[in-house]
């Protein structure tokens, strides 16, 4: 039900739709894996994450690593950037 002149009543379903518009877009540019340090704490991270892994055997360690990577590729959800970033995990060095 539009109102003469005003388009669309707010919160509709064509306000949120073109609101969300320009993040689609900024996502789909998007298309390399990020490798700048974005944490401020990189050595605590690093502390946790090997914690995670004490007194586990390796079959656990490695459920929980599975685990963590899917949670973590899910929550970027674009296939190209996790597709660059397991080639770049895959390489003995980053650059």
């Amino acid at each position: 039900m539009h109102r003469k002149g005003r388009g669309p009543p707010s919160g509709s379903r064509q306000t949120r739709k073109r609101s969300l518009r320009p993040l689609r877009e900024r996502r789909e540019q998007q298309h390399e894996a990020d490798t700048e340090p974005k944490l401020a704490d990189l050595d605590g991270i690093y502390a946790r994450l090997i914690a995670l892994h004490d007194n586990r055997s390796k079959e656990e360690s490695a459920r929980i690593n599975a685990r963590l990577i899917l949670l973590l590729a899910n929550h970027i959800g674009h296939q190209d950037i996790l597709l660059e970033a397991m080639s770049l995990a895959g390489r003995e060095k980053l650059s």
